[in-house]
């Protein structure tokens, strides 16, 4: 019966992106964010030559959303992280992109600079 609500909600994303959180019960995505963000707007696995449900694709905006802002409220702490605002935790990583569509055609796999509570932690 899990397995079924799962497939359910999962092959459906996009239908259903207006709830505030994505939930995945499997993994099916890499563990590094970049990674998964550019699974969530491609459909396609590491690894994949076709995507799976490219209909199911999410944008940009709705990607970068599921992996914080999104997150941080399924976890019952998007009052102190999941954006970058005053009062909360500044951690965030400096990509080499130079605009949001260069971001969105080709995520990188690495990041220039990461930020943790305002401070420059790496490199």
């Amino acid at each position: 019966m899990a397995g079924k609500l799962h497939r359910q909600l999962f092959f459906h994303a996009r239908r259903y992106r207006q709830l505030t959180v994505c939930v995945s019960v499997i993994q099916v995505s890499d563990i590094y964010p970049l990674q998964a963000i550019r699974t969530a707007m491609s459909r396609k696995l590491p690894g994949w030559e076709a995507p799976w449900i490219s209909a199911e694709r999410l944008p940009l905006d709705d990607s970068l959303k599921a992996h914080t802002i999104s997150a941080a409220y399924a976890c019952f702490l998007d009052h102190v992280l999941g954006s970058l605002v005053e009062g909360k935790y500044a951690d965030f990583v400096v990509l080499p992109s130079t605009s949001w569509r260069e971001f969105a055609d080709d995520i990188p796999g690495h990041v220039l600079a990461t930020y943790v509570n305002g401070k420059q932690a790496y490199p």
